[in-house]
């Protein structure tokens, strides 16, 4: 695990500290891009040598680069499956490059915010982490470090397709905008359905915590562009930005309603939460994403002041699987995981 630890695992990435615009509700906002190299076999079709070739090309370019000169380097294949499952906690990779197989890597900037994935469904994805709703600074940092590459790699470009990626659905901007969005009080009033169906008629969707294929934990929704053929990047992510924006205000009223017509029952629920994490000896994850999403929600409408935003979305990073199993130092069976879980829950909030 050492290098995974000495690389990302000592603190957290600067897109959890709750600091931007409606942080309350968003937890960030993430631009991905889809690049290919030109006359170089698609990633999944390429050779473990053809794919080794790509991982150099790319990080040769990279070290070239003054403005990326902090990226560090992981190279994949090293990893063992549960330094994987640790980055995917950490947003650092996706589910895709976390089970995909052959020749990958990782660079990663050293505030987490800035990463390269190489050689995963196609041979780059830059992607851009920012705290609460700012897409456009993603962008802005994405889009810096594509042309940044741009300057020392040909990549795959169609004057009438655009960029050239291996799904077809990515062709165009190769750009995926996306914001993590918390919506327990639309969950709580029975509304999440009607605001869910919304986005879908947008050109936009819905995602569980992880992105395509996972599942929705600690009511917190991905929403992010379907197309990315037609438009421009700035169109594109100026839609991702509406439909948010209407979901956090859908979000902010029917916090209202709760706090207006079950003021008591909110405050039970926020109380029984932050009981529960300070007094169980056993929890499992889906539990103790229920349990920070309700104590998150409390601290936003101001019926817990002692606790941050920022420190419950670590947490929430914290009592995954893998990040249990690296701070123990030794694996673990899953009663082991459940109480350890427990114990820095307990750790967390019992002193306050």
């Amino acid at each position: 695990m050492s290098q995974v630890v000495e690389v990302i695992g000592k603190q957290f990435g600067r897109w959890l500290s709750a600091v931007g615009p409606e942080a309350g509700i968003v937890l960030s906002s993430r631009i991905r891009l889809a690049r290919n190299l030109l006359n170089a076999v698609f990633a999944h079709k390429g050779s473990a040598e053809e794919q080794g070739t790509v991982v150099n090309v790319v990080k040769s370019a990279v070290e070239r680069s003054a403005a990326l000169h902090d990226m560090s380097f992981i190279d994949m294949t090293r990893l063992d499956p549960l330094e994987t499952r640790f980055l995917m906690e950490r947003y650092a990779i996706s589910k895709e490059m976390a089970t995909g197989t052959g020749e990958r890597a990782l660079m990663l900037n050293g505030d987490q915010t800035v990463s390269l994935m190489i050689n995963e469904e196609d041979h780059v994805r830059i992607q851009s982490l920012q705290s609460g709703l700012m897409l456009q600074e993603a962008w802005r940092l994405a889009n810096a470090v594509d042309d940044e590459l741009g300057k020392r790699l040909d990549f795959a470009f169609s004057g009438i397709w655009g960029y050239l990626t291996a799904c077809p659905t990515n062709m165009g901007t190769g750009l995926r905008a996306s914001v993590m969005i918390h919506l327990p009080a639309l969950i709580m009033t029975r509304r999440i359905a009607s605001a869910v169906q919304g986005v879908s008629r947008v050109g936009c969707t819905v995602r569980g915590l992880h992105g395509e294929g996972t599942e929705m934990l600690g009511d917190f929704f991905q929403v992010s562009n379907q197309a990315t053929l037609g438009q421009d990047e700035e169109e594109l992510i100026a839609n991702v930005e509406r439909v948010s924006g209407e979901l956090i205000s859908q979000e902010k009223r029917a916090r209202e309603v709760l706090l207006g017509e079950n003021e008591r029952q909110m405050h039970d629920r926020v109380g029984r939460a932050l009981g529960i994490l300070k007094g169980a000896r056993i929890l499992g994850l889906e539990e103790t994403m229920s349990l920070l999403s309700a104590l998150r929600l409390g601290v936003c409408l101001g019926l817990v002041s002692e606790y941050s935003v920022g420190r419950i979305n670590e947490l929430m990073i914290q009592v995954q699987p893998a990040h249990l199993t690296v701070r123990a130092g030794h694996d673990l069976d899953p009663l082991e995981i459940d109480s350890l879980r427990a114990d820095i829950a307990q750790k967390s909030f019992s002193s306050r």
